[in-house]
């Protein structure tokens, strides 16, 4: 009777292990993307920002960046996205070429988990840390500083970028609080980052 006992006791135990190596073997794992090359091979989930996206005749090519690491999405089908949309993905840890990829077989692991132009950035912090927020579209509030035909100058009362655009669509002034969706980038002919007003999802507008 003890020994039925130690043995029905000595099943459970086993069976609660064997569960616990499915869960953590079957199932994605959560990782940051800076520790990727310690899951080759493995299935994982993972989220960050993209910075660019392209086409191909085999489906999309995506970027995304979780603080200083940038990781490319080879996604075996096509998804609507947008530059600075914040996403997860699952796939499978991959390297290519002596570089880390993530490999995605279906549109459906990759979720959108916030549209960019909700996201909003304080001017502050984008002026301090630049290179986190190259190649984005970003949403950001500020006052006018400086106006002129084909650029304007943004504050936070601390710090100011500039801005740039062919045209504006809308009447505004120095000293206007404004909301700008706009794409970040490095001009290296004048040595500064700015924004630009480039696409029809671009804009300023007086709050």
């Amino acid at each position: 009777m003890l020994s039925l006992k130690y043995s029905s006791l000595l099943f459970s135990i086993l069976g609660l292990a064997i569960l616990f190596y499915l869960s953590t073997t079957l199932q994605p794992i959560h990782i940051t993307l800076e520790d990727i090359s310690n899951y080759e091979g493995r299935e994982i989930t993972a989220r960050g920002r993209i910075t660019t996206y392209s086409i191909t005749d085999y489906g999309e090519i995506i970027y995304i960046r979780g603080n200083n690491t940038t990781i490319p999405i080879f996604l075996d089908g096509f998804i609507s996205i947008h530059s600075g949309d914040y996403v997860e993905v699952t796939g499978f840890v991959k390297k290519y070429n002596d570089k880390w990829e993530i490999e995605v077989n279906d549109p459906r692991y990759i979720s959108i988990l916030s549209s960019w132009s909700n996201i909003s950035t304080p001017l502050w912090e984008i002026a301090r840390y630049p290179s986190k927020y190259i190649g984005l579209n970003l949403n950001v509030t500020g006052y006018i500083d400086t106006l002129y035909d084909k650029w304007l100058i943004l504050s936070d009362g601390n710090y100011s970028i500039l801005v740039t655009f062919n045209h504006l669509n809308v009447s505004i002034s120095p000293g206007s609080k404004v909301l700008l969706h706009a794409y970040f980038t490095y001009d290296p002919s004048i040595s500064r980052y700015k924004f630009e007003i480039k696409n029809r999802e671009h804009f300023i507008r007086e709050v």
